[in-house]
Formats: C-alpha cells, sequence, structure tokens
C-alpha cells in the first residue's frame, strides 16, 4: 500500500469512526424513523411516515451505499484535498470531465468559502421567490399553498417552512 492509499485509508477510517455513533445515536432516538428494506441486487426501499424520516432514510441507505464518495466530497469543498491527499496529486471532476490538482481546486473552494459565495446565492435565490410570479400566482403564494397542503396530510418539511419564513410567506 503506497502512502497516498494508506494516507486515504486512514481518513476514511476516521471519518467513519466519527460518523458511525452518530447514525448509531439517530437510528436510536425518536427524531426520524425509517425502515429501508433492500432488494437481492443491494437497492434500497425506504418506508417511511413523514418526509423527515424519508430524508433520514434516504441519507442512511446512501451513506451506507457511498461513504468513500461522501468523504471524497467533503475533503473537496472544505478546500483540504493538498492536506490529505498532497498537493500535487489530482481527482478527477466527473460532472465537467476535468482533473484538477488538488492545490489549484484548494484554492478554488477556500475562495468560495472565503468570499461568502453560497450565502450570497442563497439571498439571491430568496429574492427571486419573493419577487417571482409564475402562471397562477406568486411564488410566495405556491409556497403557502404547498404547506397548507402538506399540514393537511400531516407532513413537514422544514426548510421549506424556513424558507417561507425567510420570505415572508
Amino acid at each position: 500500500m503506497g502512502r497516498g492509499s494508506l494516507r486515504i485509508s486512514l481518513v476514511l477510517a476516521g471519518l467513519f469512526a466519527a460518523v458511525a455513533p452518530a447514525c448509531a445515536e439517530a437510528a436510536s432516538g425518536d427524531a426520524y424513523h425509517a425502515t429501508i428494506r433492500r432488494t437481492t441486487h443491494g437497492i434500497p426501499h425506504v418506508l417511511a411516515s413523514d418526509w423527515g424520516g424519508l430524508g433520514y432514510g434516504y441519507g442512511y441507505a446512501f451513506a451506507q451505499d457511498n461513504l468513500c464518495q461522501i468523504a471524497d466530497s467533503y475533503v473537496t469543498v472544505n478546500g483540504e484535498r493538498s492536506k490529505y491527499f498532497g498537493p500535487d496529486a489530482s481527482w478527477s471532476f466527473r460532472s465537467n470531465s476535468t482533473t484538477p490538482n488538488n492545490l489549484n481546486s484548494d484554492i478554488f473552494f477556500k475562495r468560495i468559502i472565503d468570499d461568502h459565495v453560497i450565502e450570497g446565492l442563497l439571498a439571491k435565490a430568496l429574492k427571486l421567490v419573493r419577487q417571482g410570479t409564475g402562471a397562477t400566482g406568486t411564488n410566495i403564494e405556491y409556497v403557502r399553498n404547498t404547506l397548507a397542503h402538506l399540514r393537511e396530510l400531516r407532513l413537514r418539511d422544514r426548510n421549506l417552512e424556513e424558507l417561507a419564513r425567510k420570505a415572508g410567506a
């Protein structure tokens, strides 16, 4: 096993050690409930009584199947690829078919973090929700109606509720 493979293994083992107790705690707590059944081919089927449970079950099954890819994504968007894999190594960014080196990638993502780009994009999205109008009414009305429908179904979407609160819906 080379030094790079050893580093990757150690990073992933540390991440798993940190995540596993949290998963066990959440699984035994009362916040979300889901049943995950897998086909003979390993395809997960998630059964839950509400959106929160469904999201929890989906996330749990996804983590079971993709923990290494999740860890790689966190290291990348935190701008820490050079720290764990060396500045001269590179990686494949499949969505745009590029192979950036780790140092360049770290500089790019650190700049996004330092310049608060994500916060700015979220503020713009909120502005669009406040100002937008569709064929049947405003976006605010759409959000209100969606929340009313979810309440009738006795379901909650906390993210949509938060967006509605911020948008004044």
